[in-house]
This record gives C-alpha cells, structure tokens and sequence, in this order.
C-alpha cells in the first residue's frame, strides 16, 4: 500500500512542474512583447506654423511628441541661422491636457537655444500626445530667406515610483526630426521683374587714337543685310590727294552755301534760208534733164 501511495505522489509531482514550466514560459514571452513594444521609440519633431512667415514679423514654433509614456525630464538644442530667425522667448509645453514646466532655457551661442523641461513636483509623470516646448521665433531675414531648425542633444527621461523611493531614470527612446523656415515676401515680384529683359541699347564704337608715327589698320567692311549690296567706294587717280575736311574753331557754326541757280538754256534762233533756193535748184536740175536728153539724141 505504502509502495502504491508513493508512486501516485511522483505522479503529482511531475504535472505540477509540467504545468508552472508552461505558465513561466508564457510569462517569459508576454514580458518580451511588453518590454519590445515599450522600447519602441517616440517621435519628437520641430512643427512649424507654415512654409512661409512675413518678413519682420513673429512666428512660433512647438516641439511635438506623439504618444510618450511617462515622461518625467527632458532637454534639447535648437539651432538656426540667426540671420534669418531670433529666439524671443520659451514658454511651457503641454501634454494629454497636462503642463509640461520649462526648468530653465538658455541661448548658449547667438545660432542655439538649449532648453531643460521637467514634470513638477519631481517625481510625477505624464503620458500622451502634445508639445514638450513652445519657442517664439521674429524673421528678422529678407525675403526669400530660409533657415534649418535643427534640433540635437535630445533626451527624454522616465522615473518610476516604487515603495517609499524613487526608481532610477531610464531613458526614452525617440526620433527627433528637424524642419525648414522661409520667410516670404516681395521676392517673387522682384524674380518676375529679373526675369524680363532689358532691350538693348546700341553701343557706338569708339575711334582708336592713334600713337605719333602708328599707321591705321584696315578698316573692317560692315556686315550687309540679306539682298543688301554694298555701296562702291570711289578710288582717287594715281597722284591724286584726297581733300582735307576743314576744321572749325570752338562756336563757329559752319554757313551753308547757297542752292545754285540753275542757268537758263538759250533758245537756238533758226537761220533762215537764202530766197529762191528751191527756184534755182529747180532750174538746175531741168538743164540737166536736157542735157542728157540732147546727148542721148545724138
């Protein structure tokens, strides 16, 4: 009997191991999806109001976070070209309807604001989606700027409570993103106005002063339009020389010689012919008619 009862006992004794080896098992692997899920990392990006600000005037800018878990501390840099945006000021965050304090802020160079948040009282911690930061920005750019708002040295922080103390901080992991500012304005107008061309003016071409004893090159022929033909120049007889151009002293203005009168041509008087012309030529030739009839009767 007593072999019996100690054989059931064996028995027992491996389907309870059995069964707690299954429930540490799926223990195990529901804590490694928990762990996986939560170390999955949070977005963290600069959001700006538009692409564009007016020139001159304010804009703000919030750091924004989606869904972060308990978050208790946290700081970052935000880098600009300050030639085209200037840090005014930083106000507090907000997250899942919670205020997220500013600790302290400070612009470290004249290109970098650093800023330090933390959950008030220490300790506590807030979940949710929302803005760790608000930053107010002036455009004190041209038009037509633009700036990177770059965001670095970013660490989000989680405290847990425990009984009667504080558990040690454990980094958040997460995703910081960076975004562009342009400032707009009249620019576009001035490109447009750019872009038109201006229509040439003529240029005219200077006369080379010639140096004491230097001998004129030739003088280039001008390019003639399609179907132009050229004017003849005229070539002077051997021997020779051309007529010098006169020069006129300061303020004389030359006379200009009067049109010459056009002379008048001279009828041509007919000159009359001697009287009786045709009756002598008549005569003339009837005495040679009977001339040559009387040679002929002969």
């Amino acid at each position: 009997m007593k072999g019996k009862s100690s054989k059931r006992t064996l028995k027992l004794s491996i389907s309870q191991v059995s069964i707690a080896v299954l429930l540490l098992s799926m223990t195990f692997t529901f804590l490694a999806v928990v762990l996986v899920v939560a170390q999955e990392p949070v977005e963290v990006r600069v959001s700006v109001p538009e692409e564009e600000v007016e020139e001159g005037e304010p804009f703000v800018v919030t750091i924004d976070v989606d869904s972060i878990t308990n978050l208790s501390s946290g700081q970052f840099d935000l880098s600009f070209d300050p030639a085209v945006v200037k840090v005014s000021d930083v106000n507090d965050g907000e997250i899942n309807g919670e205020d997220v304090p500013i600790f302290m802020w400070d612009d470290t160079d004249e290109d970098t604001v650093k800023v330090f948040i933390m959950i008030m009282p220490m300790g506590e911690v807030v979940s949710g989606s929302g803005y760790l930061a608000e930053i107010e920005f002036d455009a004190v750019g041209e038009a037509g700027a633009e700036s990177v708002l770059d965001i670095s040295n970013g660490v989000l922080t989680t405290i847990g409570k425990g009984v009667g103390k504080y558990e040690e901080p454990e980094e958040i992991p997460a995703n910081w993103i960076n975004a562009t500012i342009r400032i707009g304005g009249e620019e576009e107008e001035e490109e447009e106005e750019e872009d038109e061309e201006p229509t040439p003016s003529p240029s005219l071409t200077p006369t080379p002063t010639l140096a004491p004893g230097e001998t004129p090159g030739p003088t280039p022929s001008p390019t003639l339009a399609p179907g132009e033909t050229p004017s003849p120049t005229p070539t002077l007889a051997p021997g020779v020389t051309p007529a010098a151009t006169p020069t006129l002293a300061p303020g004389i203005t030359p006379t200009k010689k009067p049109a010459a009168k056009a002379k008048a041509t001279p009828t041509p008087t007919p000159t009359p012919k001697p009287a009786g012309f045709e009756v002598i030529f008549a005569i003339v030739v009837v005495l040679v008619i009977a001339y040559v009839m009387r040679k002929i009767k002969k």
